[in-house]
């Protein structure tokens, strides 16, 4: 569980339910994933892909993706984002809603996570006005 605690604001958990779904595609990609549950008002700092791309898809409860300087995104389930290597940006839970989702990836074997700055109560606050 220490893996999931830095460059989050809060505690994440990892949800068993999805794990048949992430052994199939790791299995047929042989690549990375994340399977994150997040608790209601949970953020993952910014962050930056070099050398890999993911894609993620929520499955449950609802949840934020915003790239750096680009309009936000509400995700519910089903909902899939592709993220770009090289792209700036964050996910999260909504502030009235767990987010569960699923970010397999195809990497590099140089793949990596650069971790920048949180996410601001105010820049969270205005996605959550807005809604």
């Amino acid at each position: 569980m220490d893996d999931y605690v830095i460059d989050f604001d809060s505690l994440s958990y990892l949800k068993p339910e999805t794990l048949a779904i992430m052994k199939l595609l790791v299995k047929k990609y042989n690549k990375s994933k994340d399977d994150d549950v997040l608790q209601d008002g949970v953020v993952v700092s910014f962050n930056e892909l070099a050398k890999a791309a993911k894609i993620l898809l929520c499955v449950a409860g609802e949840g934020w993706y915003q790239e750096k300087g680009k309009p936000d995104q509400l995700l519910k389930p089903g909902y899939v984002v592709n993220i770009s290597t090289e792209v700036k940006h964050w996910h999260g839970a909504t502030k009235n809603s767990w987010f569960s989702h699923i970010a397999p990836g195809v990497d590099d074997p140089n793949a990596t996570v650069t971790w920048c700055e949180p996410v601001t109560e105010e820049e969270y606050d205005k996605l959550e006005n807005q809604r």
